[in-house]
């Protein structure tokens, strides 16, 4: 694992593996990205105007309040989403 920017929204540090170990708290229960993946499934079923921090948490059977665990508002969200419907990058093209 790389050294961890604290500038770096956590959200970012989840999703490209430079999290840091040794967090307080219960060990999370999902990945950034099942998080990501399940917003664009509510998003496919109900518009992305139905895409909430509740309707996501819903779809994960977690309460809205332990999404923040993984990101900070609805526009990180939404970005973890964009980053799960691309995929990952075809690094073998640069």
């Amino acid at each position: 694992m790389a050294a961890v920017d604290p500038a770096l929204p956590r959200y970012l540090q989840l999703l490209w593996d430079r999290a840091p170990g040794g967090r307080r708290g219960p060990k999370p229960g999902r990945t950034i990205q099942e998080i990501g993946a399940a917003g664009v499934v509510v998003a496919d079923r109900d518009g992305l105007d139905g895409v909430s921090m509740k309707s996501v948490a819903t779809e994960l059977g977690m309460t809205p309040m332990s999404l923040y665990r993984y990101v900070d508002s609805k526009e990180q969200l939404l970005e973890v989403m964009l980053d799960a419907a691309y995929g990952p990058a075809d690094l073998s093209i640069v």
